[in-house]
């Protein structure tokens, strides 16, 4: 029971010299009280075992509130994606307003999603963790540390000093090899994730057992706050002494105009693969690897759908939705400025933008457009690129004896 983190709470005889009753529990002694009482009722002693209120929420909030999951499981998907295949999508997607057509894709996608993945009510205590926590625990670490059991049951038991020191002893020797198995467990985790920094933080908040905590503050709070917040900020911005119209007008002028094209499947799809793969679902409980899984089923549907948006200039309103996470960043959880808030965007939105974007970006690299001093949000560019240019800059000048602007 140890090994589990359960400890026998009545150490009391409950008839004559045996305990023929126990209360098992991972509660700290602080948050419970047990006795042996005699109510005359039966042969032997009853146990009276009391909780303190406080066991139910540790972190002094108010228990949290039942969320709503779509558990997808891998073995669901190839179901999902056989579902996608035989719908036809001739009589779904057909000639007629951009939004309509796209609302239409999107609800018969929604419908096979929600069949397939139904949800499930959860608790937030049950939530699944999906990452993958370095596991050091080894055949040899459970024999010593069943050793350090059985010799701290013996020193209990005969509460001699050489059961003593075998307990310490044992113990000792216990404690240094797991916390170098803990040590190369967590550099090897740290080493083959993608995202060392991140991996590195997870088992820095691991150690330092920081919990999640939740806050009393109302949804329509912090909506308020973070519109607001963007108010203020927009409102604090001076006019500029230049305007926007001389810096466009030092550039030339493109010989072509603008526009979106129409784009093929093919580009429909190298953009879905060229998202960054994750697992965070969005308003409608769908990820990326969710819609790189399927992809190929609903690939002519979607570029028809994202095509007519492109012509007619139409951004669907229903990719308008945005799950947006408060992530506390320090302080009190009771004040909406403590935190920061994350916004998911919907997946298909993501595709949209991906080829607008790409469309833009290649006009203004192909008309100059774009500042030679610009790094950020650039292909081939990078911040480190444009930290070299400016010591290289200010080294120049140093040694031509000019200021530097």
């Amino acid at each position: 029971m140890r090994f589990l983190n359960l400890y026998c709470t009545v150490r009391q005889p409950t008839r004559k010299e045996a305990c023929l009753d126990n209360v098992v529990t991972n509660l700290p002694q602080c948050l419970y009280r047990v006795a042996v009482e005699s109510y005359a009722l039966s042969d032997h002693e009853s146990i009276c075992f009391s909780v303190d209120e406080r066991s139910s929420d540790l972190s002094g909030n108010d228990p949290p509130e039942e969320i709503k999951v779509h558990p997808i499981a891998k073995s669901q998907l190839n179901h999902f994606s056989h579902l996608l295949s035989l719908v036809n999508w001739n009589k779904i997607v057909t000639p007629g307003p951009a939004e309509e057509n796209f609302n239409k894709f999107f609800s018969r996608f929604k419908y096979l999603f929600d069949n397939v993945f139904p949800v499930k009510i959860q608790k937030p205590d049950q939530k699944p963790n999906h990452r993958n926590k370095p596991c050091w625990m080894n055949q040899e670490l459970v024999v010593l540390k069943n050793w350090v059991i059985v010799a701290y049951d013996r020193y209990r038991n005969l509460k001699t000093n050489d059961a003593k020191q075998m307990y310490l002893m044992v113990k000792k020797d216990y404690k240094e090899i797991l916390l170098k198995a803990k040590q190369n467990a967590n550099a090897q985790h740290i080493n083959s994730s993608q995202n060392k920094c991140s991996a590195a933080w997870r088992v820095i908040r691991r150690e330092i057992g920081s919990q999640q905590r939740t806050t009393r503050i109302e949804p329509d709070v912090f909506n308020s706050y973070f519109v607001d917040s963007v108010k203020a900020v927009r409102d604090s911005i001076g006019t500029p002494e230049v305007s926007a119209l001389h810096f466009l007008n030092a550039v030339p002028k493109p010989e072509t105009a603008f526009s979106l094209r129409p784009v093929s499947c093919e580009e429909v799809l190298e953009t879905v693969g060229e998202l960054k793969s994750s697992n965070s679902r969005d308003f409608f409980g769908m990820s990326v690897n969710l819609i790189k899984s399927v992809i190929l089923q609903i690939l002519i549907p979607l570029t028809s759908c994202l095509n007519a948006c492109i012509t007619e200039g139409v951004f669907p309103t229903i990719l308008k939705i945005a799950k947006t996470i408060p992530v506390h960043k320090k302080g009190s959880f009771d004040m909406p400025g403590n935190f920061r808030p994350i916004s998911i965007l919907p997946v298909f939105s993501k595709i949209l933008e991906s080829i607008i974007k790409k469309q833009l970006c290649w006009y203004f690299e192909s008309n100059g457009l774009f500042v030679d001093a610009q790094f950020g949000f650039r292909v081939g560019r990078t911040t480190a690129q444009a930290v070299g240019r400016l010591v290289t800059t200010i080294l120049e000048d140093f040694e031509s004896r000019v200021f530097t602007d």
